[in-house]
């Protein structure tokens, strides 16, 4: 971790201070680097405003000794309900004014999320399109973010298809018991 360090439990990363001059979605801090289709942020303050390109969602992945610790805000805009997702679970949908405490939710920052159910693009250019307000572990941190299609994203499993499979597993394993029964 850069400088002291925070107790896991908490957002940690602060970042809130007087050095604020990316406080807001109209001037959010953009990507310092490229690697394919990846944008990284490196070594910037938390709780501030990122923003990358992103078509439907994006995915974010922690770099180095950063966690993310919360989503402190989504963006004001028309397209107002996004979807938050932890690997194959899916926390809810969101939007501006809300907050995700991965902390609360998991016992500790999280190196991994997507936001998914992005329909339109907020800002007039591409380093504007869709800023989000992060908070890390520690008050500096690194991480890199990249757009992806809606065939890539998690998608709910509904509880009828969960429900028909497990039927028609039921129904399978009957029929094998009657035709090894029937077999002896």
């Amino acid at each position: 971790m850069h400088g002291d360090a925070y107790v896991v439990g908490s957002s940690g990363g602060g970042g809130v201070g007087n050095e604020r001059p990316d406080g807001t979605q109209q001037n959010p801090i953009l990507p310092n680097a490229k690697e394919g289709n990846w944008q990284i942020f490196r070594d910037v303050p938390g709780c501030r405003w990122y923003d990358p390109h992103t078509p439907y969602g994006f995915e974010f992945q922690a770099l180095d000794d950063t966690l993310f610790t919360e989503i402190l805000d989504f963006p004001i805009g028309p397209d107002n309900r996004f979807s938050v997702s932890v690997g194959d679970r899916i926390l809810g949908e969101f939007g501006a004014g809300d907050r995700v405490d991965f902390t609360s939710l998991f016992g500790s920052g999280i190196s991994n999320f997507k936001i998914t159910g992005i329909d339109s693009l907020l800002g007039s250019t591409e380093e504007t399109a869709f800023p989000i307000q992060l908070a890390f572990n520690d008050r500096i941190g690194s991480f890199k973010m990249r757009p992806f299609s809606q065939e890539n994203s998690p998608q709910p499993v509904s509880e009828s298809t969960s429900a028909l499979g497990l039927l028609a597993l039921g129904a399978w394993g009957i029929m094998k018991a009657l035709s090894i029964r029937f077999d002896k």
